[in-house]
């Protein structure tokens, strides 16, 4: 029977532990996507009013508002972002709170009204 060196376990342990670290971290967040209030906002343009959120891990698109966020805080369907942004070419801060919940998503923001929005269906490139 053979015997199991401590050494060759541990480097293993570590091994696996650096491999699902790693998989965890390219993992997109719960929240990127393309998100309407409703299935027909889906379908407009950037240049329109209503036009769909735009989400990335890093990065915030909707109409005339642009925001960067360069450090999500969070894991699974809860997230913090504080974001740097461009309305209108004002720019601003603002701390969202975003919450996936299967298909939808809530966005909270002090002294704001929370907001829900729905998944925009992928769309074949």
């Amino acid at each position: 029977m053979a015997r199991i060196n401590s050494l060759t376990v541990s480097a293993t342990i570590a091994a696996l532990i650096a491999c699902a670290t790693a998989t965890a971290a390219l993992a997109e967040p719960a929240f990127v996507g393309t998100w309407s209030q409703i299935r027909f906002g889906c379908l407009r343009t950037q240049d329109k009013a209503g036009a769909p959120l735009i989400l990335t891990a890093r990065s915030y698109d909707q109409n005339a508002g642009h925001c960067t966020f360069p450090v999500p805080k969070g894991n699974g369907p809860s997230w913090v972002l504080n974001a740097k942004c461009a309305i209108e070419g004002d720019k601003q801060n603002h701390t969202f709170i975003v919450q996936t919940t299967g298909n939808k998503l809530t966005i909270r923001e002090t002294g704001v009204a929370n907001r829900t929005l729905v998944r925009c269906p992928t769309r074949a490139r």
